[in-house]
């Protein structure tokens, strides 16, 4: 049997991490939600459904996986946008040709063939028009993450999946590890420098490097970045620099971002109501008090940069500004004497292409033509 892992019409809700990624590529503790699917059902075999502008590189980046094919056999077709669990998964395959829906999203079905063919004439599962006709099942417990803030709400529990794992749990000279909230795991390739203070749940991944003098509480950091100042309640999706001091809470930050001396995000509104963050064209109320910035790959901060609360700021813009930028900015936007104007993409491939080469990375041609699509398309 197959499992096919399926991107839904509601995914760019959680932008502006998935403008540039599949969801199933978004960070949940020391993995992504697609290595967190290969643990807990390892026995079959995985194929992903994505947006078709990011099926090639899909492809690229997940080379072992069919990506968008239809094969002649049965398959459970399981949302990217819910937190599965095995039990869940198992309770669906006992139950074949079937659809499990919670209000207008589709979380799951086991279908044959025939019914897949029969779904996907007039439909698909990226802008569903409608269901698979086949029974609805029971209705499942499960949790959709409907935006980036429902992520961040568990970073104590994907920290947690990480301890029943038994990762080991490195203890450092001249560096201070609470552990009365929850754990502190840092991979063994990580470098935490003295004086730094570690309040878990923490998870630190291969390759960070945490500077002196650091306070970093109940966050995910991970592989490849270079982390300095305060951080709380937040996510580092890999290869970021926030190499300097300032305070980054309640946040979400994507991949090869650069934050300048100083960046500095507000997560409290100063009369404590609740935060709106303008999401996908539309102003949504978060419910939360305390929500920092939402940040997409290949974003710069200047020195000095201060970002308000709720901020969105898009893939590939660069802010230099002494003022606080819009609370929502987007993707290819220079923010220059505090004058938003269209990134010139030529500029942004050259130091996209700067910035990897520093990993000994490449920025790809299917790379490059996403990119473009989403500069074209904005």
């Amino acid at each position: 049997m197959r499992l096919i892992i399926f991107e839904d019409k509601n995914v760019l809700d959680l932008e502006p991490i998935t403008i540039s990624r599949p969801m199933f590529d978004i960070r949940f503790g020391k993995e992504t939600l697609l290595s967190r699917f290969e643990k807990i059902d390892h026995q079959n075999r995985i194929s992903l459904w994505v947006r078709s502008e990011l099926k090639s590189l899909t492809r690229e980046r997940f080379p072992k996986y069919e990506v968008n094919q239809l094969l002649n056999e049965d398959a459970l077709w399981l949302n990217s946008r819910v937190l599965w669990k095995k039990n869940q998964i198992e309770q669906i395959i006992s139950k074949p040709s079937k659809r499990y829906t919670k209000q207008n999203t589709l979380l799951a079905a086991f279908l044959n063939p025939k019914e897949v063919r029969d779904w996907l004439r007039n439909s698909n599962p990226y802008d569903v028009t409608k269901f698979p006709s086949v029974e609805e099942g029971r209705k499942l417990n499960v949790k959709i993450f409907d935006y980036l803030w429902d992520i961040l709400d568990f970073i104590p529990f994907s920290i947690d999946e990480i301890k029943k794992k038994s990762i080991s749990i490195v203890n450092y000279d001249k560096v201070h590890l609470d552990k009365s909230s929850g754990p502190v795991i840092i991979e063994n390739s990580a470098l935490v420098e003295p004086f730094t203070i570690l309040r878990g749940p923490i998870y630190i991944g291969h390759n960070v490097i945490i500077k002196s003098h650091s306070s970093i509480t109940n966050s995910v950091i991970g592989p490849g970045c270079k982390i300095a100042g305060e951080v709380s309640n937040s996510i580092f999706q890999s290869n970021t620099n926030k190499a300097h001091y300032g305070y980054i809470g309640n946040s979400f930050i994507g991949e090869w971002v650069n934050l300048g001396a100083g960046t500095t995000t507000s997560n409290l509104k100063n009369n404590y109501k609740n935060i709106s963050v303008m999401i996908n064209g539309k102003l949504i109320r978060s419910e939360k008090l305390f929500l920092g910035s939402l940040i997409g790959d290949h974003t710069k901060t200047a020195i000095s940069t201060k970002m308000n609360t709720g901020t969105k700021i898009g893939t590939g813009c660069n802010i230099v500004s002494s003022q606080f930028p819009s609370r929502n900015v987007s993707s290819f936007t220079e923010i220059l004497n505090n004058k938003p104007v269209k990134m010139d993409f030529k500029k942004f491939i050259k130091t996209a292409e700067i910035v990897k080469l520093r990993r000994n990375g490449f920025f790809t041609e299917q790379e490059k033509k996403y990119f473009n699509y989403i500069y074209k398309n904005l």
